[in-house]
């Protein structure tokens, strides 16, 4: 991983119930936590599949598909349907 800027930094403390608040340096969403032996915690955004998903995923006929798909999604124009 490069060297990241820190746009935010905050003291916090984890209560008894090893919780902590960090609504003032993360917005709410799903993140995959990293402990480390210095007792540092990462969070890095991170987004679930389902083994459903994966199991799609890894069929190369379907990943390809999929690809071709997102692929064209930069060529797309947005429509208002409301007008």
């Amino acid at each position: 991983m490069g060297e990241r800027k820190s746009e935010a930094m905050a003291t916090v403390e984890i209560d008894s119930r090893g919780r902590v608040a960090l609504g003032k340096v993360a917005t709410p969403g799903t993140y995959r936590a990293t402990a480390w032996a210095d007792g540092s915690v990462l969070l890095e955004p991170a987004q679930t599949l389902t083994k459903a998903e994966i199991a799609v995923l890894r069929n190369p006929a379907v990943s390809a598909d999929l690809q071709a798909v997102f692929d064209g999604t930069a060529d797309s124009t947005a429509y208002d349907w409301e007008d």
